[in-house]
């Protein structure tokens, strides 16, 4: 195989992985709420004029292909599969799983926070 050749089959195979994910973004109906994400999906943004010329509508554009594309929560825990067992990374968005505890870091340290629980522990300690 010529590396012309090559080069067409590799165009045409990511030209039809495009127009698939397109077709089946468009036919797929909307989400309302991401289970694992714990929160609501972006939806189709109003499209008017004044919105398109303001770049408004491009930006929650954006963000709704983002939130509805198609197997996102698929391709969301191969990401997180690939950078932990693969690429040796330790955290998920500042997420630390160690056996079977998870824990969230954070930094810097927040001083009231950590009187609000001291405060916590001394008033459950003197129960």
């Amino acid at each position: 195989m010529t590396e012309k050749t090559k080069n067409k089959v590799i165009v045409l195979m990511i030209s039809f992985m495009i127009l698939l994910f397109s077709i089946m973004h468009w036919l797929e109906p909307d989400k309302e709420f991401s289970v694992s994400e714990r929160r609501k999906l972006a939806q189709f943004p109003e499209l008017s004029g004044e919105r398109v010329i303001s770049g408004k509508f491009m930006g929650e554009f954006e963000s709704y292909v983002v939130d509805q594309f198609p197997f996102r929560d698929g391709f969301r825990g191969m990401k997180a599969l690939m950078s932990q067992k693969i690429f040796g990374q330790k955290d998920q968005h500042g997420i630390y799983k160690s056996g079977d505890h998870i824990c969230k870091m954070e930094y810097p340290l927040n001083p009231e926070s950590l009187d609000r629980v001291s405060d916590r522990f001394r008033y459950i300690y003197l129960q």
